[in-house]
């Protein structure tokens, strides 16, 4: 397959294929079509030929600017009058309801927040002195039981054990 590209200055890279400036004849046998319409609609290359077989299937690609006229009748454009003004009658309450929303937030009293600064020096934040403390690099952990603790974790649960016996 061969793709055929008539438009001057584009510049085009499409995969498996090396860089190449338009009017072009390129070999495309292993492109996904739809990958390669894409491609060339992203450059902006709006129409070229796909040849197969000596088949040729011409490709224009369409931007979403072209526009359809729309003929209508009397009727119809009456209707789409209403419409139009039903649904800016609906944006206008909207617009309203919302002043009012901000109007009562506004009215709302909101608590007064402190500062740091405001809180007297006897506050409730603990400080901790760290000068004397180490960090260590290992990661393992030493648990050292004594006779008398092992002793005792028994106790207690030998106690847990009975109350809920």
């Amino acid at each position: 397959m061969k793709l055929a590209i008539k438009e001057v200055g584009f510049e085009v890279k499409l995969p498996g294929v090396p860089i190449f400036r338009t009017p072009a004849n390129v070999n495309i046998s292993g492109l996904d079509l739809t990958i390669l319409v894409s491609i060339l609609k992203n450059v902006g290359i709006t129409s070229f030929e796909i040849i197969n077989d000596d088949k040729v299937r011409e490709f224009k690609v369409f931007s979403k600017n072209n526009k359809k006229e729309i003929n209508t009748n009397e009727n119809e454009k009456v209707e789409i009058i209403k419409l139009i003004n039903e649904r800016f009658n609906k944006l206008e309450n909207l617009i309203l309801n919302m002043k009012i929303i901000n109007e009562k937030a506004d009215n709302i009293k909101i608590k007064k927040k402190y500062k740091i600064d405001d809180l007297e020096d006897n506050t409730f934040i603990p400080e901790i002195n760290i000068n004397n403390m180490k960090m260590n690099k290992t990661n393992d952990i030493i648990i050292k039981n004594t006779k008398k603790d092992i002793e005792n974790d028994v106790d207690l649960l030998s106690e847990i054990l009975k109350k809920n016996n």
